[in-house]
């Protein structure tokens, strides 16, 4: 929150408590999982002066912070341990369940917001702010038409269809519920956003507008739009309200809008998954600083000589000192030379280092972890059921945001919402490590010996990703070979087909 707060943080901007709580960490998370370029570019504020400005103003001081800060290694394992996750969410391609003959519906596939972002690239977005912040935010934005409700048909040729539009967790900063009969609905959104405002063919020009969803005393869903004066200081409405209708023309009673976090998907923001490892990351990003400092200072060795008067020096040694093995270095009674190295033992700091990588290991940075580090089984069964837990809860809190979603834009169609028929549905079924080549000799065994079924040792195979076809086509190739040679379909104990 700025420290000069005023009227355009009351009110429209008012921002709820449990929002500016988490916007540092968000803030945070999303530098640390953008990578070194953006991290750099926040300077002091992940990687303080070693002599604070506010001592020494000096230019040569400046000068130190710059090398400093250039020196400094960040080590992108945010950034490549978010992606993983994701990529694992998407390793299989999610489902959108929905009427073949709904040509308008099934344009969402393609443009899921009216600007060209497909309904899976913008769910990995959704997958990737859910697992790193916690927190994610849809809305559906129905159209505005004048007189008759428009055909579906009308609605695929001309666009004329409501868009999923997805608002990052900062964009969100207030919102309320109140009690509808035994429902607790969603009574006022605040989300701040960039509107196009001049655009010369060029270059687009934006403003910040902040867009207000509400449920009135009435029950009755409208949009309104605000823009912050600067030179009266105060906020003015942009345009007149707009209260979407369905198809019959009535008024919503409800707001089109679902958060969707790392829990649940529920108002109250969770704590951001990624949260520890992204705050370690940065403590690593320090120490590296420090370290590169202390190589670029003490790294050199240094020569010295030591018990020589003024005139040996002058006289004798003359202005230059020259070392190596083919010159002779000529010392008077009592003289001394040698070479001021870094000690060996003196790595505290890149001991501090690698405590910390490992720390990032443990964590979840799975993408970093060398084949060196040694877990025992106990840790790796719990660490594994961990990472499934967050990224299948994440999954499936995305999955039902978007069928909910999908519910809104029925119902602004007039078409009864069938969550059968019609829902989008990410993989959730998972593994974070692959089975090993021991762990294949053994389900392998297991199956020759009759503990299990052709089926299941299948089902092991496709969730491993070394088989790809399922077990249904598996067993005809089978069954068409046992024909053609005359032997039995698998050594193991044969699924019985059903009576």
């Amino acid at each position: 929150m700025p420290e000069d707060r005023n009227a355009k943080y009351e009110g429209v901007g008012y921002m709820l408590p449990e929002y500016e709580e988490r916007l540092p960490q968000w803030g945070l998370i999303d530098d640390a999982t953008a990578g070194p370029s953006q991290v750099k570019e926040k300077a002091e504020l992940y990687l303080p002066w070693p002599v604070p400005e506010a001592i020494d103003s000096s230019k040569e001081n400046a000068a130190r912070y710059d090398t400093y800060l250039f020196r400094a290694v960040f080590y992108g394992v945010s950034k490549r341990t978010l992606g993983g996750y994701v990529g694992q969410v998407f390793t299989t391609d999610p489902i959108f369940s929905y009427p073949e003959t709904d040509e308008a519906l099934g344009n969402l596939s393609a443009d899921v917001d009216g600007a060209g972002i497909t309904l899976d690239q913008q769910a990995q977005k959704a997958v990737a702010e859910v697992v790193s912040k916690g927190r994610s935010a849809l809305f559906v934005d129905f159209p505005t038409t004048a007189g008759e409700r428009p055909t579906l048909k009308e609605e695929a040729e001309n666009g004329l269809r409501p868009v999923i539009v997805r608002y990052a967790a900062e964009q969100v900063i207030n919102w309320r519920s109140k009690a509808v009969g035994s429902e607790n609905r969603l009574s006022l959104v605040m989300i701040v956003e960039q509107h196009a405002e001049d655009d010369d063919g060029y270059e687009e020009a934006t403003v910040e507008r902040w867009k207000e969803l509400r449920l009135t005393e009435e029950n009755v869903y409208l949009v309104r739009h605000h823009r912050w004066d600067e030179e009266k200081g105060e906020f003015y409405q942009d345009g007149e309200d707009v209260i979407p209708t369905d198809a019959n023309g009535e008024p919503f009673g409800y707001i089109p809008f679902t958060f969707i976090g790392s829990t649940n998907n529920d108002s109250v923001p969770d704590q951001p998954p990624m949260g520890d490892l992204c705050d370690l990351n940065m403590a690593h990003y320090r120490n590296s600083a420090d370290n590169e400092e202390m190589l670029f200072i003490m790294g050199q060795p240094t020569p010295y000589v030591s018990g020589l008067s003024e005139d040996w020096a002058k006289e004798i040694m003359g202005e230059n000192i020259q070392l190596g093995s083919r010159k002779l270095l000529v010392l008077p009674e009592g003289g001394n030379a040698g070479v001021i190295e870094i000690s060996a033992n003196a790595d505290v700091l890149g001991k501090e280092m690698a405590r910390k990588e490992d720390q990032m290991v443990k964590l979840g940075a799975k993408l970093v972890e060398s084949g060196g580090v040694q877990r025992t089984a106990t840790d790796a069964v719990i660490q594994e059921a961990s990472e499934s837990s967050v990224l299948a809860s994440a999954a499936n809190n995305v999955s039902s945001a978007y069928t909910t979603a999908l519910g809104y834009i029925q119902a602004f169609r007039g078409i009864e919402f069938d969550p059968g028929e019609l829902y989008y549905e990410l993989s959730s079924d998972f593994d974070i490590h692959r089975l090993t080549p021991q762990g294949q000799q053994q389900m392998v065994a297991n199956w020759m010996s009759g503990a299990i079924t052709d089926s299941e040792l299948r089902d092991q195979f496709l969730k491993a990703g070394i088989a790809t076809e399922d077990f249904d086509t598996w067993k005809t190739v089978q069954d068409t070979n046992a024909l053609n040679t005359g032997l039995g379909s698998g050594a193991g104990v044969e699924d019985k087909p059903e009576e």
